[in-house]
């Protein structure tokens, strides 16, 4: 694939469906090893719990794709979050990170 600001839209969305894809096998295997309830998964100071780490990569990207955001700031985002507490729940400057 091209480098992300000379891609086609073609081209991004394969992207992006790769990446999905990737990632959820990924997720796969955490829950293959046991880890796919909270609080299964081994707790490092360092690393965050991979259940919260993937609600934070799909917020990730409902904040710039979805919600139109054109910086990280809170109130870059243009339209509301799909999941009422999505904010609350998934943004790392809200969420410390000894609570994910």
């Amino acid at each position: 694939m091209n480098s992300f600001r000379t891609a086609s839209a073609l081209e991004l969305a394969q992207g992006l469906e790769e990446a999905r894809s990737y990632t959820l096998a990924l997720f796969d295997s955490f829950a293959a090893a046991g880890y796919g309830e909270p609080g299964k998964a081994p707790r490092h100071e360092h690393l965050d719990p991979p259940l919260w780490e993937l609600g934070h990569i799909a917020w990730f990207a409902e904040w710039f794709i979805l919600r139109e955001a054109c910086s990280s700031e809170r109130a870059a985002a243009s339209l509301p979050s799909l999941l009422s507490q999505g904010d609350k729940w998934f943004d790392p400057e809200a969420v410390p990170q000894g609570a994910r």
